[in-house]
Formats: structure tokens, sequence, C-alpha cells
């Protein structure tokens, strides 16, 4: 949902020119996609270099260990102005 969510927000931000939509990549901590498969890694790279604004809810450079950084990271995204 994510992914597809972003593809379309990159799209809108591209073609409509008559409002302003801006890409907000917002992951759990740096090292998030270490463990997927080399085509989703592709993908969600391609999405932060292609985002508006990245922000990472931790930096450090932890591991994934807890549902609590993907929480943290949903009350992020909702808490954005606009």
């Amino acid at each position: 949902m994510d992914t597809w969510a972003a593809d379309l927000c990159l799209k809108q931000s591209k073609s409509r020119q008559d409002i302003n939509v801006e890409l907000l990549a917002a992951a759990p901590c740096t090292t998030f996609p270490n463990i997927w498969p080399v085509s989703h890694k592709q993908d969600y790279e391609r999405l932060l270099q292609s985002a508006h604004r990245v922000e990472y809810v931790s930096a450090h450079p932890r591991p994934y260990s807890s549902p609590t950084q993907l929480h943290k990271r949903n009350e992020l995204m909702v808490k954005q102005p606009g």
C-alpha cells in the first residue's frame, strides 16, 4: 500500500502543476529494508531518492527491532500538516 501510494503521489506531483503534491518518505529506521529481497530494496531506494522529504523515526543505524518503530512511523505520517 505504501509503495502504491508513494508512486501515485510522485506521478501526481509531476503531472498536476495546479496542485501542490509532495511525498514525505517516513521510515522506522535507516536499516529497515536490509532483510528485504533486492527488488524490494531497489523500489525502496528509488522512492527515497524521489521523495521531497525523508524522515527517520530512529536515526540510529540499529536494525529494525520492534513494531513500536512502525507505530511511531505511522504517527509521524498522520501528524503531518496538510
